[in-house]
């Protein structure tokens, strides 16, 4: 017999960013027919093609109210599940993340790096990760509603990374979609300096010769303890 039964839907609390989904579990889910009633609109949903019409998910749209409910319905045999409470909550943005970019490292042992993201939406207190690409953060404190201070995880290559936020128990994506994002460079190696004498306070320009230097804002020269700034990066063939 091909009734669909339903299981459970989730989540039950999402984010207005766009992009946010709940799932539909159960069995034999239709390919074809299966909605999702949020609120007083039907969504479209897709089942999951490896699920064994085990899993399906819709979308749901940006402009619901705070507190809605969620169904599932099928028209191919007329099923509809249990009405479930969804809580949407408001948009979170990154508008900022300071520093945009840190060295790769394979461990975070012993060489930790504090990076904020400043941006809006942030709930003080809530069980947020910060997820850097696909590597999740070792630590995360939302600290206000406009600062997240979490520390780079662990990688082994040069990647630019999208930065986003995930909350509550079950992790959803908080974050829209259109996020900033995050550079992991390789140390840079210095191979050779020319002049390597110049008179104290000449102000003479200095060239420095090597692999792995990137231009990206923040990065400095160390002259003992004296930081001065980079003034061009070049890629010599």
């Amino acid at each position: 017999e091909d009734t669909t039964e339903f299981e459970s839907m989730g989540p039950d609390a999402v984010y207005v960013n766009g992009g946010s989904t709940v799932e539909i579990r159960g069995t034999k889910l239709p390919i074809k027919d299966l909605w999702c009633r949020i609120g007083l609109l039907h969504v479209p949903a897709e089942v999951d093609p490896f699920s064994s019409h085990r899993l399906a998910r819709c979308k749901v749209p940006s402009w619901m109210p705070q507190e809605s409910t969620m169904q599932a319905v099928s028209l191919s045999d007329g099923r509809t599940s249990t009405i479930y409470n969804l809580t949407i909550r408001p948009e979170v943005r990154i508008t900022d993340i300071r520093p945009r970019s840190h060295m790769v490292l394979e461990t975070t042992q012993g060489y930790p790096r504090r990076v904020e993201l400043i941006g809006r939406g942030f709930t003080p207190g809530a069980d947020c990760v910060v997820r850097f690409g696909g590597s999740e953060a070792p630590y995360t404190m939302v600290l206000s509603e406009t600062l997240i201070r979490t520390i780079v995880p662990p990688v082994k290559s040069s990647e630019t990374v999208a930065v986003h936020v995930y909350c509550t128990g079950q992790r959803v994506q908080a974050t829209t979609p259109e996020t900033l994002r995050f550079r992991f460079v390789q140390p840079p190696i210095v191979m050779s300096i020319f002049p390597t004498q110049v008179e104290a306070q000449a102000g003479e320009w200095v060239t420095l010769h090597g692999q792995n230097f990137e231009d990206l804002p923040g990065r400095v020269c160390r002259f003992g303890p004296y930081l001065v700034g980079l003034a061009d990066v070049r890629v010599l063939s």
